[in-house]
């Protein structure tokens, strides 16, 4: 994969950056459960689509994404790329289904198997879908010990930059890969009654990976169909 990286490959590089491998994990200290009610306050119902791009072993590709939930708990996405679908996800805090359309495979199970593949990931849920979703956090939403922050699944913080808006430039350990990962919320708005940062970036140095997100529009018109359906005549993909 890392000398000739296919689209599809690269959708669910994305992917994988979006979830987390909870079973895999090196001095992680877990927080208490109502941290974590405060995270996704603005992820109620509401559809976003945006542009991707993904920078990975220096190949670059670009693509529509859109997303969907109905309360946070579990997020549909589809990725499309000159008005095709690439591939589709639906997935929740343990577990993930996704499609590749371009390679005919689907996966269903743990998010731990999607590790277990050999893609990037990050482990907090809760993070990534704010960074996902571009919702804006604020210092009290991290618990602060010595010199640095917790996430909510207690995962280390160093909060680079912030300002009256919120935080908006942080980096996250993530101890399945023992890497250090830089997570960007920028060009800060209000919309839908909310604020929001059009433009994300996740950058995990170490292993080449550098994901950019734009939004183009969201709304709050739900609630949403998450339709996931798998062809009979795709193979399962084994972790």
């Amino acid at each position: 994969m890392r000398q000739s990286i296919s689209y599809g490959a690269l959708l669910l590089v994305f992917v994988a950056g979006l979830l987390m491998p909870q079973c895999k994990v090196l001095k992680q200290r877990r927080q208490p459960a109502s941290l974590e009610t405060n995270w996704l306050k603005g992820l109620d119902t509401l559809e976003m689509t945006t542009s991707a791009t993904i920078l990975y072993d220096n190949q670059q590709q670009r693509f529509k994404a859109k997303f969907r939930t109905n309360g946070g708990d579990r997020v549909w996405g589809q990725f499309t790329k000159f008005g095709f679908e690439g591939a589709r996800i639906l997935f929740s805090r343990d577990s993930v289904q996704a499609l590749n359309r371009l390679e005919r495979t689907y996966y269903s199970g743990s998010i731990a198997g999607l590790d277990a593949l050999g893609l990037p990931a990050i482990s907090d849920y809760d993070l990534m879908m704010s960074w996902m979703f571009g919702a804006v956090l604020q210092q009290d939403d991290f618990q602060k010990e010595d010199s640095l922050w917790l996430s909510p699944a207690g995962l280390m913080v160093k909060i680079i930059a912030s300002d009256t808006l919120g935080v908006n430039y942080l980096e996250v350990y993530e101890p399945s890969i023992e890497q250090w990962a830089a997570l960007q919320w920028m060009n800060v708005g209000e919309l839908e009654g909310g604020l929001w940062a059009k433009d994300r970036t996740l950058i995990i140095q170490a292993e080449g990976l550098e994901v950019s997100l734009s939004t183009n529009s969201l709304e709050k018109k739900g609630p949403y169909d998450l339709p996931f359906e798998v062809p009979s005549s795709y193979e399962v993909i084994q972790p």
